[in-house]
Formats: C-alpha cells, structure tokens, sequence
C-alpha cells in the first residue's frame, strides 16, 4: 500500500532528524565516531542539524496545512458517504428481490419459509414466452445496474476518503458487467438454489451487502 510506504518514510526520516537534533545539538545521545578531521565532523554536524531542523519545519507545515484540513474534511464526508452507501444498499436490495421474487404470489414470508426454491424457473419463462414476467424482471434489473453505476460513480469520487476494504468492493463491483443467464446458483441472501439466476446480479448484491457492513453502526 502506497500510503503506508510514504507514512513509514515519513516516520522514518523524522525520528533520524530527531535523533540528530538530541546527539548534536542537545549532546543527550553520544556521537557516533568517525574517521574525519574535527572540521569536516564540525561541518557535516552542522548540516545535519539544519536539514533536521527543516525537516521538522517543514513536517509541521504539511500538518497544519494538508493533513488537518484532509482529516476534518474526511470527518465532515465520510458519515454522508456511509449514508449514501446504505440508501443504495437499500434500493439495490428492495430491486433485487422485486426482479427474482416477487412474482407468481412470491412474497417475502415465502421467501423467509424457505417455500421459494424452484417456484420460478426462468429457463420456462423463457420456454413459454411470458413477455411479461420477463419484461417486469429486466425493468428492474436494468434499474439495479442503474443504481449500481450510480453509487460506484459517486464513490469513485472520493477513494481516499474509503478504507482499503470499501475501496477494494467498489473496485470489483465496478468490474462486474451485466450478465445472460445461467446455470442454477445459490443465492447470496438466503442460500437458497436458485435456477438461472443472473449472475452478475447475484455477485453485485453480495458486493454491496459486505460494502454495507463496513459501515459502522452508529
């Protein structure tokens, strides 16, 4: 990870100024002994100290100028980021149970009794032609993506405000394309076989759902 290499460096490089700064100028730490003149020792001694004490001039600086104001703002967007996030979690999952259950007297009690499996064969909807359970399912699976598009774009316009986590979900979420159907898979929500589920859905909402889990309770 690029920001903990620079962080390390950046520790790394203020604890060398500061050791300078308590063995050179406050004389608290033994010098180390060298080889060189007493002059050269002298010079390079009051190099050292002026680079460290740039250094820390200069630390300090980027503190107060760019790492403060990016944490308050980080503070100020992240709730709304997170807000965002379970708003589309929301409309994503309420479309996703609208495109695969709600159909043929499918309601949400079936599907928490576990009556669902096989009640809808996509493969004989197909078969038989019914426009219009086909059409009402791609109306909200065209929405679905819709909204995924959506949240990606929007969170995609603040990647350093995610963790390492959020930003490795959005990035396969991003990854995945809208999908044909295919073979029987279990589904993501309630483990359920579910024949010719679009798989690029099934893979989206499991995405999404660990992206909502990121988002801490408040």
């Amino acid at each position: 990870d690029w920001n903990n290499i620079v962080n390390t460096v950046i520790v790394a490089l203020a604890a060398i100024s500061f050791w300078a700064i308590l063995s050179i100028e406050l004389s608290l730490i033994p010098l180390i002994t060298t080889s060189f003149s007493f002059e050269t020792c002298e010079k390079l001694d009051k190099t050292f100290l002026n680079l460290s004490y740039s250094y820390f001039a200069g630390l300090i600086m980027y503190i107060l100028t760019v790492t403060i104001p990016n944490n308050l703002r980080k503070n100020k967007v992240r709730p709304k980021l997170e807000s965002i996030i379970l708003h589309y979690n929301h409309i994503m999952k309420k479309l996703y149970f609208e495109a695969f259950y709600n159909y043929g007297g499918i309601n949400n009690s079936q599907l928490k009794s576990g009556s669902l499996m096989n009640q809808i064969n996509w493969d004989e909807a197909h078969q038989n032609n019914n426009v219009e359970l086909l059409s009402n399912r791609e109306k909200k699976l065209k929405a679905f993506y819709e909204n995924k598009e959506s949240l990606i774009n929007i969170l995609i316009l603040h990647v350093n405000i995610l963790t390492n986590k959020q930003l490795v979900l959005v990035l396969e979420i991003q990854s995945i394309k809208i999908d044909s159907y295919t073979a029987p898979l279990v589904e993501p929500i309630t483990d359920l076989i579910f024949p010719f589920l679009d798989s690029a859905a099934c893979e989206v909402m499991t995405l999404v759902s660990a992206l909502e889990q990121t988002v801490p309770v408040r």
